[in-house]
């Protein structure tokens, strides 16, 4: 056998994991669009994850602000002329619960808006 009849190693036929390489490498070179998709997959996936997360904290918020705001009281009790306890609330007592409403109305607000996929910046902040 002479030597431009010897097969050289580059030119012999692929076999084994050798083959499969190859086509690997192959496949690699045409994956743009692939690649690109997958991508894409990828960061779609993370935000809807990020955005699921941000309403289930929201909606704990909003759980627990409702708690809280169940729990205030009048703070001051008083007799009317007939000798009934009457309960009213101080000055101070009734901003702090106007504050908790204003700023459950807002959370309820951003996360309604959020849910129904207007916009998560406002919620964002909030949470």
């Amino acid at each position: 056998m002479s030597q431009n009849e010897e097969t050289k190693p580059e030119q012999a036929e692929l076999t084994g994991t050798k083959a499969l390489w190859k086509e690997v490498e192959t496949a690699l070179g045409n994956a743009t669009e692939t690649v690109r998709c997958r991508l894409k997959e990828l960061y779609v996936e993370r935000e809807l994850s990020d955005r699921v997360s941000l309403l289930e904290k929201a909606f704990a918020k909003v759980r627990e602000a409702r708690k809280e705001l169940q729990k205030m009281k009048p703070d001051v009790k008083n007799k009317d002329l007939e000798g009934k306890v009457v309960e009213l609330w101080s000055t101070e007592a009734w901003d702090k619960k106007q504050k908790a409403l204003e700023a459950l109305a807002k959370l309820e607000k951003a996360t309604e808006a959020a849910f129904e996929g207007k916009s998560f910046d406002e919620l964002k902040k909030l949470v």
